[in-house]
């Protein structure tokens, strides 16, 4: 198992703690990044529909009682149409990807 995804799994809250608190992050849906650092699959559908403002880049946030639900993942209401749309969320999915774990670079500029 990869160590940096490792440490993401164990420690989520603070890598997007940590993450929030960085000055020179990227340009990347904030309610995105969890899915990112844990590796998981990221919907081009919701970046594209963030970057185009169709979508609001927030938490949902439910409170049950003691509990709280965070629902990190932006729903997805504008689909992607053309090449230039693809391309312009691929490679904002591409740079967050990279920034978290350097070693796929490769992998993601075969794409």
């Amino acid at each position: 198992m990869n160590e940096i995804w490792e440490y993401h799994i164990h420690h989520k809250k603070k890598a997007l703690e940590d993450l929030k608190g960085q000055i020179l992050k990227l340009l990347f849906p904030m309610s995105l990044w969890e899915a990112v650092l844990l590796n998981q699959y990221v919907d081009l559908n919701k970046i594209y529909s963030i970057q185009e403002g169709h979508t609001i880049d927030e938490e949902t946030v439910h409170k049950s009682g003691q509990f709280k639900f965070v629902f990190n993942q932006a729903e997805s209401k504008w689909p992607i149409y053309d090449w230039g749309g693809w391309s312009s969320a691929f490679e904002c999915y591409a740079d967050a990807v990279t920034f978290t774990y350097s070693h796929q670079v490769t992998e993601l500029q075969a794409y």
